[in-house]
């Protein structure tokens, strides 16, 4: 089951996010760091458990969301939800980062 976070994270997309952000790299890690912490943590989860699955698969299943883009061929999909695995990881860890510099200051 597609939690509300994945679509919601997917719907972030469209055709021209490219010329807003240059890079799938710099548009995941835009996107990412709009979402609550609890999706955040529930991205995380989902995406671990799903890219375990064949390259096909994972491109039928983002067809299943409300995003705008669209992916030429299934290795292209992989690696979309791979960088928004390390993007969703690295916002992760500065938000804890942030909150242990936070503490350390009281």
């Amino acid at each position: 089951m597609m939690p509300d976070a994945f679509d919601e994270y997917c719907s972030l997309f469209h055709q021209d996010i490219f010329e807003e952000y240059g890079s799938l790299e710099n548009a995941t890690a835009g996107n990412v760091a709009d979402l609550r912490l609890e999706n955040l943590k529930a991205l995380q989860v989902y995406l671990e458990t799903i890219l375990v699955r064949e390259d096909i698969s994972l491109k039928s299943l983002l067809r299943k969301t409300i995003s705008d883009i669209w992916f030429g061929n299934a290795k292209s999909a992989r690696y979309f939800l791979e960088q928004t695995l390390q993007a969703t990881r690295d916002r992760l860890h500065k938000i804890r980062d942030d909150k242990i510099k936070l503490y350390s200051r009281e």
